[in-house]
């Protein structure tokens, strides 16, 4: 995550993604500056235009877990 202009631009992925493909929010931890303190936390609301969620084929079922990008979010 990258500070512009008072807010934080996320770009990357999360990978195994429990149930990313119902939830409303999602709760992410990224890395902000080098060191201990560069990690914050952002609660996501997944309909954020540049989110992106595919799901991952699993043998627990369909549609359980997923991986989510995040493009200029």
């Amino acid at each position: 995550a990258v500070p512009r202009g008072g807010e934080y631009v996320i770009n990357g992925s999360k990978v195994w993604t429990s149930y990313a493909g119902m939830a409303q929010t999602c709760f992410l931890l990224a890395r902000t500056g080098a060191g201990k303190g560069g990690i914050a936390i952002f609660l996501v609301p997944m309909d954020t235009p540049g989110i992106t969620v595919r799901p991952i084929p699993s043998l627990i079922g369909h549609g359980d877990i997923h991986e989510v990008f995040f493009d200029d979010v």
